[in-house]
């Protein structure tokens, strides 16, 4: 399957985004320690940052 990279980097970040979104959710629920959803947020939008700036380059598709 010639997409398979972009495939999987796409499902990646899909999932980086559904974990942001856990992590802001919880935060906003739980009263009591802010430290894990906040933590789980923090590594979701560091993924998805990172996954922005750097792409390798087995990940990009040639065309």
């Amino acid at each position: 399957m010639v997409s398979s990279p972009a495939l999987r980097r796409t499902v990646r970040r899909c999932t980086a985004v559904l974990v942001l979104a856990v992590g802001v959710a919880a935060g906003s629920v739980v009263t009591s320690s802010y430290l894990a959803p906040s933590l789980l947020a923090a590594g979701a939008l560091l993924f998805l940052l990172g996954s922005v700036v750097y792409t390798p380059e087995w990940a990009v598709e040639d065309e």
